[in-house]
């Protein structure tokens, strides 16, 4: 609860419960998302972070390409690079932030929950 308050976190929000009327702010140090979650209207599920580990598995994939003697195979395999930009130019695309790609992700279910219980974006946070 503590890190999703302070922002360390992101969430994925999501209406287990419909109110019975549009929800209003009843207390007045908690936001009316804060105060939907306590009162269960709203769940606030932590994004679990997804790391492929690119740049490691590149080598494992490489040293998977020698033969069982242990020689390189025929193909002319670059030396190995643990750099964004130099991935970023191998498989021809930009890499996305993951910092961004959660907010966005976090950003997108908060819109749900206003639009699902009728309310702006100002009046849920």
């Amino acid at each position: 609860v503590q890190l999703r308050r302070q922002g360390l976190i992101f969430c994925e929000f999501r209406c287990v419960k419909k109110p019975a009327e549009k929800p209003k702010k009843e207390y007045a140090k908690e936001t009316l998302l804060e105060q939907l979650i306590l009162d269960g209207v709203i769940q606030a599920s932590p994004i679990t972070y997804e790391d492929f580990l690119p740049f490691s598995a590149a080598g494992i994939f490489q040293s998977n390409l020698k033969n069982r003697a242990g020689e390189d195979s025929s193909l002319e395999l670059k030396p190995p690079s643990s750099d964004r930009e130099g991935l970023e130019k191998a498989i021809q695309t930009k890499l996305l932030n993951a910092d961004d790609w959660y907010a966005q992700a976090q950003e997108q279910s908060l819109e749900a929950v206003c639009v699902e219980l009728g309310l702006t974006r100002e009046e849920l946070i």
